[in-house]
């Protein structure tokens, strides 16, 4: 169909949301750690560390 007005909003459209969605879950994510709520599942990090809640439900600060 070409360029036009609808191409031009829904492209402008698609940018909003490509810049926007990292920055919400950045937020979503960070409140939910600050509010102390854990992953369920674990997993290592590089170091060998575990992360997220321990497999016996304690509370690690």
């Amino acid at each position: 169909a070409g360029f036009s007005q609808t191409t031009l909003k829904l492209a402008l459209i698609g940018l909003f949301l490509f810049v926007t969605s990292p920055t919400a879950t950045h937020a979503v994510a960070n409140a939910a750690f600050v509010a102390g709520i854990r992953p369920v599942r674990l997993r290592r990090n590089e170091s060998g560390e575990v992360i997220g809640e321990s497999s016996h439900k304690e509370f690690q600060p």
